[in-house]
């Protein structure tokens, strides 16, 4: 398994798993997100790296914001309707 160890690096690798779930406005704008996450981290004296261990894979996080998001939430709910649906 690769570590994030530059904030680089883990703002282009989120930026693309948060192009499986959200269009392009979003990813922007979670991404601001994150570049702010790191300038307040990085005031507090914490490296790059630190900060990206604490993150976690972005892969998850886009995945978690996606399930968070109403638009996660009414897909997840149209999938289990189905599947109720099936049994009855």
């Amino acid at each position: 398994m690769q570590k994030q160890n530059s904030k680089k690096k883990f703002l282009e690798k989120l930026y693309i798993s948060l192009s499986f779930y959200f269009g392009d406005d979003d990813c922007d704008s979670l991404i601001k997100d994150y570049e702010e996450w790191f300038e307040n981290e990085e005031m507090a004296e914490k490296s790059e790296h630190e900060i990206c261990s604490g993150l976690g894979k972005p892969f998850d996080i886009a995945r978690n914001l996606y399930k968070d998001s109403k638009e996660g939430k009414i897909k997840r709910d149209t999938i289990m309707k189905n599947k109720l649906a099936t049994l009855v």
